[in-house]
């Protein structure tokens, strides 16, 4: 698998996915394959879909995101880790695969937090999306229907994470992340993901 983090406009079908992602990192920590870990999921329906027809994406969209990395210890704590802090790890791991991920939350959420403007609406995804479009080729060939989705992605992802109250919220709330997420990310030596979970 390629290990170089990308813009991936797939966000658009492979959102946060909680849930499924917190199935497959504790069949991943029990040594399963992807294959083994795919014909499980379909085979009892751990996903509780209608069908079966997304499992293969899904499922792939999940394993390709925790192991991204190399980094057991992200899919420990994905597996693992109180509701909060598996959810924080998740989205740590999304921004280490998916630069558009990654430049949202450092540019708007980790610049929010270390001005300590908390204010947060559509104009500040829209205003990313400009500056995006403008420096990343592949950015500004997504259709408007893509980039709209992906708005819409970003901001349910920060309700799910705590980030938003709700998906309506107009101010950002002031997260606390657990400090083992905090010590794996400086371990790492990515420390300018750090504002992006309050850590300032």
């Amino acid at each position: 698998m390629e290990n170089k983090p990308q813009y991936f406009g797939s966000l658009t079908r492979e959102q946060f996915l909680y849930y499924e992602n917190r199935i497959v990192a504790k069949l991943i920590l029990q040594g399963k394959t992807y294959e083994e870990i795919l014909k499980e999921c379909t085979e009892e329906n751990l996903f509780q879909y209608p069908s079966v027809v997304s499992y293969k994406l899904i499922t792939m969209a999940c394993y390709k995101r925790l192991t991204f990395t190399g980094d057991m210890r992200i899919v420990e704590l994905v597996a693992n880790s109180n509701t909060s802090t598996s959810k924080f790890a998740l989205l740590y791991a999304m921004m280490c695969q998916n630069l558009l991920v990654r430049d949202f939350m450092i540019d708007v959420i980790g610049e929010k937090y270390q001005s300590q403007v908390l204010h947060f609406d559509k104009t500040d995804v829209n205003h990313f999306f400009v500056q995006l479009m403008s420096r990343v080729d592949v950015v500004s060939t997504w259709s408007d229907s893509t980039i709209g989705k992906i708005k819409s992605v970003l901001i349910k992802c920060l309700a799910e994470t705590g980030y938003l109250t709700t998906i309506r919220s107009t101010m950002l709330n002031p997260v606390s992340v657990d400090e083992e997420l905090i010590d794996l990310i400086r371990d790492r030596g990515e420390y300018e993901f750090l504002a992006a979970f309050n850590e300032i």
